[in-house]
């Protein structure tokens, strides 16, 4: 107030202004002010809608002050703005703009890139600070000036036509939130959207054990005429995924400032919840037992709130996550099954749930001695490999603080000593081959080793001539099965590798495993003694059971089932384009590619909700699809993977048993000769809903029990597996950081592969990864890129199609809980027409 009166008392003509303190400017029509000069922050289209009237000249001066405050101005005639963002100009004379990508190279007409400033206005550098001066001023390559220097400002825009710029962002102010990269500025944009937001600010702040979550503040109008939270947040939704929503807002008067003007983001208060605002978004947790579960399930899926009717697959979750929610809840006295959350998937169902079964069957002590082969391990001893000890799973972790020797030495061998299944070994008789468990861990489980180099290069190829020797030592008889190694080359890096035969370990082990060894660090390096979660049942005793149930006669009316989804055996051959070229482990390739962040967030969370379809049925028809398009089959078959822990037997729980449970069977798909999407898409998913008990009968039947009309058939050429969500261990970030960018082999390079083409689909950081394994020798290039191609415009299609479609996604399998065939559900839809899609 005191502001515009003296604007008013002194006939103020012109005014330079931070955006933050304008917009706080009462509004009054101060005749004698021409010109408003606009900058140090960005701003929108509102700000200027406001106070540019009549014959006010508004600019937008644009520079940060190592550029010596401004290098470009812009006058705002009309709202020249891209989705509500005000332009900057053209640089001033002696000053030149450059827009680059991140190897410095010049971005088109219409890309975003970093912009740089160079020209006789740029500071020289930052005083005393020569490390960040060399970072920031870099050699200018474009002026041909000798000496001249750029400033990278660290600002993010897109090139327009008539060679504007558009502000987008701070290549700082990205950041990652469980996973997801987020843009801090693009939340801010959405919410002063809001006709009752005056300005907004997103920040990231850490909670109590370093996790991070997306918080925002907004300045509105006190009193009656503030927007509520819930109302800001149902508005954030129609435009922004998910995990682009706040997990907390903050409605204040007003946003503190600096001296300056601009928003002190130091200054912003602690976010409090407020329950009474978020009850109409969610029903809270009313009892212990729901409480319990929806903590789980906050960990276990990395949302910040969960309602007692909030679905758990619509929430991102999926088959393998599940067993991590089963798990947990065990481990808390909550007893459910596998099967509930599909049965149950709100947390109102399921804790109703609680407690239905029997006794779990679970030795904590040391379990040893003769174990029957699963019928994976028996697969896989089928394969007749030339070199059967060489065939692991592994993970390099870079370490981001030295570990204790002692502290590694101790978690490492209490991990081997709890869970039995690392502890196992095989040989092969007269009579085939057998296993059985070691009483006690193998010495050279865990290894240290030094790594004394002088340069990245020289670190990176020790690093991998140490995990070629570890690779090899692995031997399925002698033992170990299970390596860890501590590889310390000091300040210039460390590493930790994990790498465990196939045998005895699948990817639900891995997480697993994972857990239970940060938890056994943190303890050994404490000082603690080591307690691990209690064992679940033993391998041991979940093979027996096995065994027993592949003579059952529930197990024998899978056969009709299985002879279907094999069909006559010419489904399951694929033609590569050079027969005669080796299939080995050395001559693999893999052809990766990620979804966009977008789309995979539509799969992961949209298109369940819409058509009721999940991420791996959807990935199975659009890849069936592409096979139609690339080969012209009409009836593709793949051999898919599980994770091949069904619930079948009452007094059994694997959630957290480690070994090698994977099921493999085949998959069927026709491609129908006429274009209807929603019944291809039906189809597609009851096929895969059909499929009993994650498809762990068909193994048995092929392999143990050894049915003649399953097991001399050929198994489909082509492998298909979906591997859920990575990165759940948030703790895990403290200390680790994957390290795919250093290749490390995990087969014996003569061995066979055992399949054509191998697909495998998973999710890491929100997004979606699909990637294609070959043979170099059997098959083109440009014939796997082609495949890959047609594949992703497939997934698009499909996803569109979900989410856009008028047709209602409900199939039999959606409603297990009443005897209702496909055309009953059809007619009870027909019924209820447009009231049921309203709902």
């Amino acid at each position: 107030e005191a502001l515009v009166q003296f604007l008013e008392n002194r006939r103020v003509t012109h005014m330079v202004m931070t955006p933050s303190l304008l917009t706080h400017l009462p509004q009054r029509p101060l005749p004698d002010l021409e010109v408003i000069v606009c900058g140090g922050e960005s701003f929108g289209a509102d700000l200027v809608r406001r106070w540019r009237s009549g014959e006010r000249r508004f600019y937008n001066v644009y520079g940060p002050t190592e550029a010596t405050v401004a290098s470009s101005v812009v006058r705002i005639d009309t709202i020249v703005a891209k989705e509500g963002r005000v332009v900057i100009g053209p640089p001033l004379p002696n000053y030149r703009h450059y827009v680059v990508d991140r190897y410095l190279n010049p971005v088109p007409v219409g890309a975003v890139g970093e912009l740089l400033i160079g020209g006789m206005g740029l500071a020289r550098g930052y005083m005393g600070r020569p490390d960040l001066t060399a970072e920031r001023f870099i050699p200018d390559p474009f002026s041909g000036e000798s000496g001249a220097r750029l400033y990278r400002t660290g600002d993010l825009v897109r090139v327009l036509p008539d060679g504007h710029l558009e502000y987008v962002g701070r290549a700082d102010f990205q950041v990652k939130v469980r996973g997801f990269r987020i843009e801090l500025e693009e939340v801010e944009h959405h919410l002063q959207a809001h006709p009752r937001v005056e300005k907004a600010v997103a920040v990231v702040r850490s909670g109590a054990e370093g996790e991070k979550r997306l918080v925002a503040y907004v300045e509105a109008p006190a009193g009656d005429a503030a927007p509520t939270v819930g109302e800001l947040r149902a508005f954030l939704q129609k435009t922004l995924p998910d995990y682009m929503i706040p997990s907390a807002i903050v409605v204040m008067e007003r946003l503190p400032l600096t001296a300056s003007g601009k928003v002190d983001r130091k200054a912003l208060p602690e976010p409090e919840v407020d329950r009474q605002a978020l009850q109409s978004e969610y029903v809270a947790p009313r009892n212990a037992v729901e409480q319990a579960l929806a903590e789980i399930w906050q960990e276990v899926l990395h949302v910040e709130q969960v309602g007692v009717r909030d679905n758990f697959f619509e929430l991102g979750g999926d088959s393998i996550l599940s067993i991590q929610v089963i798990a947990r809840a065990n481990q808390r006295g909550i007893k459910l099954a596998p099967r509930h959350i599909f049965e149950a998937p709100t947390i109102e169902e399921l804790a109703q749930r609680a407690g239905e079964g029997v006794s779990i069957q679970a030795e904590q002590g040391v379990v040893s001695g003769d174990v029957e082969l699963s019928p994976i391990q028996e697969w896989f001893f089928q394969q007749g490999f030339e070199n059967s000890h060489y065939w692991h799973q592994s993970l390099l972790l870079e370490v981001k603080q030295p570990l204790q020797e002692a502290a590694l030495r101790a978690s490492v061998e209490a991990i081997e000593a709890h869970h039995d299944g690392l502890r196992m070994r095989f040989r092969q008789k007269d009579s085939g081959w057998t296993a059985w468990i070691e009483e006690t861990p193998h010495p050279e489980t865990f290894s240290l080793h030094r790594l004394g180099v002088n340069g990245k290069e020289g670190l990176q190829e020790q690093l991998q001539a140490h995990i070629a020797a570890i690779q090899k030592s692995i031997h399925i008889e002698k033992g170990p099965l299970f390596r860890v190694a501590y590889l310390d080359g000091g300040e210039k890096g460390r590493f930790l590798f994990f790498t465990i035969h196939h045998l005895v370990v699948d990817g639900v082990s891995w997480r697993i495993l994972l857990e239970d060894f940060q938890q056994a660090y943190r303890q050994a390096a404490a000082g603690e003694s080591i307690q691990l979660m209690p064992k679940t049942t033993s391998v041991q005793y979940w093979a027996k059971r096995l065994r027993e149930y592949a003579n059952d006669a529930e197990l024998q009316s899978e056969v009709e089932f299985w002879k279907e989804m094999l069909g006559d055996g010419k489904t399951s051959l694929l033609l590569p384009d050079n027969p005669d070229g080796n299939n080995r482990e050395g001559d693999t390739v893999t052809h990766f590619e990620e979804l966009d962040a977008g789309l995979s967030q539509r799969i992961l969370t949209e298109v369940p909700a819409a058509f009721q379809l999940q991420p791996q049925e959807l990935l199975l028809a659009a890849f069936a699809r592409a096979m139609y398009q690339w080969k012209g089959f009409t009836d593709v078959s793949v051999t898919q993977e599980s994770h091949g822990r069904p619930d079948i037997f009452e007094e059994v729980d694997i959630t957290r048993t480690v070994g090698w449970f994977t099921a493999m069977f085949p998959v069927r798909i026709q491609i129908p000769s006429v274009e209807n999407l929603a019944d291809y898409l039906k189809a597609v998913k009851e096929t895969v809903r059909q499929v009993p008990n994650l498809g762990i009968g068909f193994g048995l039947l092929r392999y143990v029990a050894q049915h003649p009309d399953i097991a001399g058939m050929p198994l489909p050429a082509i492998s298909f597996n979906y591997l859920g969500q990575f990165e759940q261990n948030r703790a895990s970030e403290e200390l680790f950081a994957v390290r795919p960018d250093i290749p490390v082999a995990e087969r014996d390079p003569q061995n066979q592969r055992p399949f054509e083409l191998g697909i495998t689909a998973s999710v890491r950081h929100g997004r979606i990864t699909i990637a294609i394994s070959y043979s170099q020798n059997r098959w083109h290039r440009d014939s796997i890129s082609r495949l890959m191609e047609l594949f992703k415009a497939q997934i698009d299609a499909l996803t569109q199609f979900c989410l856009t479609t008028e047709e209602v996604g409900y199939t039999a399998s959606d409603f297990s809980d009443v005897d209702l065939d496909e055309e009953s559900i059809e007619g009870i839809l027909d019924e209820l027409g447009e009231d049921f899609d309203d709902e």
